[in-house]
């Protein structure tokens, strides 16, 4: 098969596993959000928010990372992953107790937080190993990873919805159960990969630039389409909260397509070295218009299709999933360059344009939600990818006009 076809297949594979396990999951958000309705989504939507920005915070060794040092198949790499997680999940504490004790939530949340807390070690450790499942290609464990858990989750929360029982407290410890499930699972599917329960400091020294700048892109381009909701959270009613949190799930479930992309051109072209200029202009131009038509249809259908699932009063979250649905395509475009970054391995070409988007989305969230409320949060978003796009392409653009010095990890 040459290189294209093997590139096309693994995206389309990855993609198909983690959209398989979203649109799972999507059934128990759904239940989620009409058993709390907009109020109840919009408390729910924003510690689950909360909490996956401290998971992006323990996350030390993004799967980028991983892809880039997983290359060259470093012993005890597995256990040296869990150390980095648990390690990481140390650095949320201080996010924590500012906001339990700074008054961000109420007395009767605060509970709900600490429970789905629990959810940043494991969660964080889940996803560094769950790469190298995804590195090998291996279906029936990348699978069972991703579609399992969710499987179980829905039929949770749908019993407990059928009961009348669904509520706050129920859909955390559910999250809770299922982030426990997910790690239980990689563990056993990694299985021969761990030959050694003893992790490789020498390793993590070796790696740490490429450690510290992976973990500020990862995390700086995780908290750009959600600043604007957390902005939004303390300057909107609850309700308009919960209608924007629909669609920024929505757009979080379209972003996974250009995030596997992007994965598999990394491994690939440390594998195998670049395309040729004709195949990656052809290559990308497709990808792009694949990309604009999937989500021109998305819009679309957005109106009928959250009406139907979500129910008719999260309507209005499609006009605002319309305009976010313009930040994928922008995703998609970023995503082309990250393996010109990855592979040249210099940190701040690296960390500076998802860190630079990340404090525009920040800035512009700031300026404009109180002001213009979901339109502010949705300007935050389009800001944020923009320049995640501009900067990403300027530094790939010089990095491929500089001699690749490069060491390996």
């Amino acid at each position: 098969m040459s290189h294209v076809g093997r590139v096309a297949r693994q995206t389309a594979f990855l993609t198909v596993a983690q959209f398989t396990g979203l649109g799972i999951s999507l059934l128990g958000t759904i239940l989620v959000a009409r058993a709390l309705g907009p109020e109840g989504r919009a408390v729910y939507a924003w510690l689950v928010t909360l909490v996956g920005i401290a998971i992006q915070i323990a996350l030390i060794a993004p799967p980028a990372v991983v892809r880039s040092v997983a290359l060259s198949a470093p012993r005890r790499l597995p256990a040296t992953l869990v150390l980095l997680s648990l390690a990481g999940s140390l650095l949320t504490l201080p996010l924590a107790a500012y906001v339990l004790l700074d008054g961000h939530i109420g007395p009767e949340a605060r509970p709900h937080l600490l429970l789905a807390w629990l959810c940043v070690p494991v969660t964080a450790t889940t996803l560094a190993l769950t790469t190298l499942l995804q590195i090998e290609a291996r279906v029936l464990p990348v699978l069972a990873v991703h579609v399992w858990p969710r499987i179980i989750q829905v039929a949770f929360l749908l019993y407990y919805w059928l009961q009348g029982r669904l509520d706050l407290s129920t859909a955390i410890a559910v999250f809770v159960f299922t982030a426990v499930l997910e790690l239980v699972l990689a563990l056993a599917c990694l299985g021969p990969r761990i030959d050694s329960p003893k992790p490789s400091l020498e390793l993590v020294h070796r790696i740490t630039a490429l450690l510290g700048a992976g973990w500020i892109a990862s995390l700086a381009i995780f908290a750009v389409p959600r600043i604007g909701l957390i902005v939004l959270g303390s300057h909107a009613p609850l309700d308009e909260t919960g209608l924007y949190s629909v669609a920024l799930t929505i757009q979080e479930a379209a972003l996974v397509g250009p995030a596997a992309f992007g994965g598999v051109l990394i491994t690939h072209v440390g594998r195998h070295g670049w395309f040729s200029r004709s195949t990656r202009m052809r290559g990308g131009a497709s990808v792009l218009a694949f990309s604009a038509s999937t989500c021109a249809i998305a819009a679309a259908v957005a109106p009928e299709f959250i009406a139907l699932t979500f129910g008719p009063s999260f309507g209005p979250s499609a006009s605002a999933l319309r305009v976010l649905l313009i930040s994928v395509v922008l995703a998609t475009l970023y995503q082309m360059c990250q393996p010109i970054l990855f592979s040249r391995g210099r940190a701040v070409p690296i960390a500076f344009p998802s860190l630079a988007a990340c404090g525009i989305a920040l800035a512009v969230a700031l300026v404009a939600v109180p002001r213009l409320g979901v339109s502010g949060a949705i300007l935050s978003n389009l800001a944020g990818f923009t320049a995640l796009v501009v900067l990403g392409w300027a530094f790939s653009l010089v990095e491929l006009r500089r001699p690749a010095a490069v060491s390996k990890p």
